[in-house]
């Protein structure tokens, strides 16, 4: 059995796995899940990693079945890589049914930029920072926004593996 840092390795390297291949075989999904995330983190100062799945399921996005389920897991490290969330500590699960003992807590960039900028409403959120560096509007009003979040996500999955 290898160290926690092999170990560790491998799971990222899977959830980047994940991730790419939710991007090619359902980008549906990862327009949405990145929609639900996005309007939930303009709400919440903190956020618990294992929320999101369960967030999706009340708005009615399911995983695909050809999917792997750690692909949830992988939504969480985009939101990361994005910088949308950033890590604060490790907590208990809330959820019975998590097999993990514990789970991270994250902040909320979006929910702290949005106040800096006074535009918490549903109509408008500042600039959030690109993974490519630079800013990228949040808006998800017809600018394309999600189309250039998947290129960006798939252009970083391909630098990673």
């Amino acid at each position: 059995m290898g160290n926690i840092s092999d170990r560790m390795t491998n799971a990222l390297l899977l959830a980047d796995k994940c991730w790419e291949r939710a991007n090619k075989t359902a980008p549906e999904f990862v327009e949405e899940y990145l929609r639900i995330a996005e309007e939930k983190l303009r709400t919440v100062s903190t956020i618990r990693g294992e929320e999101f799945k369960k967030i999706c399921a009340q708005n009615g996005l399911l995983r695909p079945p050809q999917l792997h389920p750690n692909t949830w897991v992988s939504g969480v490290r985009v939101l990361k890589n994005l910088g949308w969330i950033t890590a604060m500590y490790s907590v208990p699960p809330e959820d019975s049914h998590n097999h993990m003992p514990s789970v991270t807590l994250w902040r909320s960039n979006v929910y702290f930029e949005t106040l800096r900028e006074g535009t918490q409403n549903d109509t408008e959120l500042p600039a959030m920072p690109c993974p490519t560096g630079g800013a990228q509007s949040a808006n998800n009003e017809g600018d394309g926004v999600q189309v250039e979040v998947r290129e960006v996500l798939q252009e970083t999955s391909n630098e990673r593996i």
